[in-house]
């Protein structure tokens, strides 16, 4: 590279090659071209390494370490970080051209935005819908812990220098990874939102860490305690109560009665409303 970059891009992955070209494609594809592009090879035993290689762009960084799981990737990639702004992509998504252009000048218009975000597309059946209509922006703390998500970092930047901030990915959350890092950026962090589709999520990609169902239940549980202390001060005791509830039918759904009893015993203990207490008793009668 000519220039120092504006954008460090980094796609974690672990055995994709068959669908990463489309996500390291959508990213050479932009309009602004100023940026790094950091592959992290979270240990693949396939041949993502020969498909990487097949590149002749020397703004592909490529790495490759044990598998430590997709937040350890993350983490190593933001240690060789060295651009302004961080971006992100699943390697089984996808960005659209003018997303990393469209993202520079939100930054741009107002200098004390640090977090960018945009809506998300999904696709299914070869046609590109959107996901989600998103509306929270500026300082969206209490707003974000109280629906308990922002977006997918795929379709999130920020500055780097939020992670002096907040800290590295948590290797602990495994699956509910990306809550846990907009938690962490909207706690401190004025957020810009785009109100258009720039990325785009894949429905039928097989392996997705959704369908690990146990892991699940366990990265949210330890999302909501790990939070919890902000959760009851911001948004009251009833809205923790209505996350425990959350939890407990996670492992209702694993057929873990003893564990969901567990969980709903802490949701009556932070004051259930009688609504979701009765919802609740009616869908598990066992429990």
């Amino acid at each position: 590279m000519t220039k120092e970059p504006v954008f460090s891009v980094i796609i974690p992955t672990y055995n994709r090659a068959g669908i990463i070209r489309r996500a390291i494609e959508s990213i050479l594809c932009q309009t602004f071209r100023q940026f790094e592009l950091i592959i992290v090879d979270d240990g693949s035993t396939d041949n993502t390494k020969e498909h990487i290689a097949s590149y002749q762009d020397d703004r592909i960084i490529y790495v490759y370490k044990e598998n430590g799981g997709q937040n350890s990737a993350l983490n190593k990639g933001l240690e060789i970080a060295s651009g302004k702004y961080i971006a992100f992509c699943d390697s089984d998504d996808a960005w659209l051209p003018q997303k990393l252009e469209k993202t520079y000048q939100k930054y741009l218009s107002d200098e004390s935005i640090s977090v960018v975000y945009h809506w998300t597309g999904i696709c299914i059946n070869n046609k590109v819908e959107l996901a989600r209509e998103d509306v929270l922006e500026g300082n969206i703390y209490r707003a974000v812990l109280k629906q308990g998500y922002l977006t997918s970092p795929t379709f999130l930047s920020c500055k780097k220098e939020c992670f002096e901030t907040i800290g590295l990915f948590d290797l602990k959350i495994i699956n509910c990874q990306d809550d846990d890092f907009c938690f962490n950026l909207c706690k401190y962090f004025k957020v810009g939102l785009i109100k258009e589709i720039l990325g785009i999520y894949y429905s039928d990609v097989a392996g997705r860490k959704s369908e690990m169902k146990r892991v699940g239940a366990d990265s949210y549980l330890c999302l909501i305690n790990k939070h919890k202390e902000d959760i009851i001060e911001i948004c009251g005791k009833r809205i923790m109560a209505k996350k425990y509830l959350n939890a407990a039918n996670n492992y209702m759904l694993l057929d873990d009665t003893e564990k969901a009893k567990e969980i709903y015993h802490l949701s009556e203990l932070c004051g259930i409303g009688l609504v979701d207490k009765i919802k609740f008793l009616i869908r598990w009668r066992n429990i």
